[in-house]
């Protein structure tokens, strides 16, 4: 059975600088990707994951078959609602893989 790879790239606003009355407003994208892996489907996250990205990720990982892992190595910051989302599906019975320590601890806060 060959693998299957599934990319989803969402942008969303990152912050608001105001400076010597410039406004800049820098954007950073969260990537979702999603492939096959024996019996489970694995879900990658990298990047921030804010609201707007969370809501895709919820939608990617509807459609997974089999046991869902939730691979966080790259995943670098997260929202509230995306740790709450991260928190949701691990209710639900996904495995996490990856997590570093920061993740880990925001997603041990309540």
């Amino acid at each position: 059975m060959r693998p299957v790879l599934r990319t989803v790239v969402a942008y969303v606003p990152r912050s608001r600088i105001v400076a010597r009355s410039m406004l800049r407003r820098d954007t950073m994208s969260v990537r979702i990707e999603s492939k096959s892996e024996a019996s489970a489907t694995v879900v990658s996250i990298a990047g921030r994951l804010l609201s707007t990205g969370a809501a895709e990720l919820l939608r990617v990982c509807a459609s997974a078959e089999g046991d869902l892992v939730l691979d966080l190595s790259s995943l670098r910051s997260a929202d509230p609602e995306g740790i709450e989302t991260i928190r949701h599906l691990v209710h639900q019975g996904a495995a996490l893989r990856g997590e570093s320590p920061f993740i880990r601890l925001l997603l041990k806060r309540e």
